[in-house]
């Protein structure tokens, strides 16, 4: 039994159709649904298995019950909602993206005014919900969460405990995505040495901290070692799980963008074409590790000059991405970047400048005008500006940047003083 806080002891089973074993009855559930439908007290949705609450119980909900009362159903939904999340990778993407909505409305009601002590810390919940607001671009959300469960696992378990470890390892992994690498970097190094001592070399979660470092030391510039932990990696899941299994090949996919900065294009081509082509035939070609295989592969055809079949594989990528993921999605707006790099090398400025506004837009509204990521968009943007003859947009977003960067980095930083060049340079044209 765990001692830790769980959501799921909480849950009142007479809100769902169980048996008294606890077991899921569909006869029940499809009784229950049938008598709600005949008061209009709820309505089908868009698809089969989705209803909606009827908008006149919203808001006789939210104006007519008293107080107490919103409080308990708040945090019976909120219970729910953690038990409906699965730790697997069975659960259609679909289904967890319409459940984020939820999620965050019912967190945001628990950050209102007079309600920030409502929910008790409970672990299963938090962790779930990081996991979830991660996976769909939340992620500075999904950092307080992440925070809170590290926080007290450590307490409660110990920091040498494995669910501690495992907090410290999807902290590590959410500071990669926020740009706090160095956070990220410490975090990975802690979970590896812990891993390697209490579990072994070879142990799965070990090869898994490696992988994850490997990814943080590649984000730091530091593609020597990052080869290295991701080459140890490789060999590693091919020799354990076989050439084809899924951790294999995000190796092989994870080892590429290292070997491009390392100028190594040939080595990086054969995984990329390696890669797509397993992922196609096993996964089908919609299938998001298909798309990233397809986004790897045209990374490293434009560093070979391939640029027309960079360009094909690029506007694959961006279209599956905006149906599948949205428009706002962190892997659509990083499509949008790429491709206009293809254009640009194309001498396409046009198409690169509609799609780098785009991205500027989406990084400055969704991750802050201090992420490294929005500073990189600011510089593409005036790069393409500039090539455009369009200098005073240019020279406004290169000082936009240089006084970003000299905030968060100081005015020795190597990028501050690339900015200051370009913008001497633009401001002399």
């Amino acid at each position: 039994m765990s001692i830790l806080p769980l959501a799921t002891s909480l849950l009142d089973r007479r809100l769902l159709p169980l048996h008294e074993t606890g077991t899921w009855d569909n006869f029940i559930f499809g009784e229950g649904i049938r008598v709600l439908l005949s008061f209009s007290l709820i309505r089908r949705g868009s698809s089969d298995n989705v209803y909606a609450l009827h908008p006149l119980v919203h808001s006789w909900g939210r104006d007519r019950l008293i107080l107490n009362e919103k409080k308990k159903c708040c945090l019976m939904a909120y219970i729910t909602l953690s038990c409906s999340l699965r730790w697997d990778a069975g659960q259609p993407y679909e289904f967890r993206r319409t459940l984020v909505t939820h999620v965050r409305s019912n967190m945001k009601y628990f950050k209102s005014e007079g309600n920030q002590n409502l929910v008790t810390y409970m672990d299963d919940a938090y962790a779930k919900f990081g996991r979830l607001l991660r996976e769909q671009g939340y992620s500075k959300e999904a950092e307080t969460l992440e925070i809170k469960v590290l926080d007290e696992r450590n307490k409660i378990l110990g920091l040498e405990h494995q669910d501690t470890i495992l907090a410290m390892a999807r902290l590590a992994s959410t500071n990669g995505v926020l740009g706090k690498y160095k956070e990220a970097e410490k975090l990975g190094l802690q979970v590896l040495d812990a891993r390697k001592r209490i579990l072994g070399v070879e142990h799965t979660d070990t090869i898994f901290a490696m992988s994850d470092l490997a990814s943080t030391y590649y984000r730091l510039g530091k593609y020597t070692e990052a080869e290295k932990l991701g080459i140890q990696v490789l060999d590693a899941r091919k020799r354990i799980l076989g050439v084809e299994h899924p951790d294999t090949l995000f190796a092989m996919a994870s080892l590429t963008p290292t070997y491009r900065n390392l100028r190594k294009y040939k080595e990086a081509e054969k995984l990329d074409t390696q890669v797509l082509d397993a992922r196609k035939r096993i996964l089908g070609v919609e299938h998001p590790h298909t798309i990233f295989s397809m986004a790897n592969l045209a990374a490293t055809y434009r560093n070979l000059g391939k640029n027309k079949e960079a360009e094909k594989l690029a506007i694959q990528v961006l279209d599956a991405r905006k149906r599948i993921l949205g428009v706002e999605h962190p892997y659509t707006i990083v499509s949008m970047a790429y491709l206009a790099t293809i254009y640009g090398n194309l001498g396409i400025h046009t198409e690169a400048e509609k799609l780098r506004i785009q991205v500027l837009d989406a990084r400055m509204r969704i991750l802050g005008v201090e992420h490294p990521d929005t500073i990189s968009a600011m510089t593409n943007l005036a790069a393409t500006y500039e090539i455009l003859g369009k200098y005073e947009e240019a020279v406004k977003l290169v000082i936009q940047a240089q006084e970003v960067e000299n905030r968060i980095l100081g005015v020795e930083s190597h990028y501050t003083i690339a900015t200051v060049a370009n913008v001497q340079e633009a401001q002399d044209t």
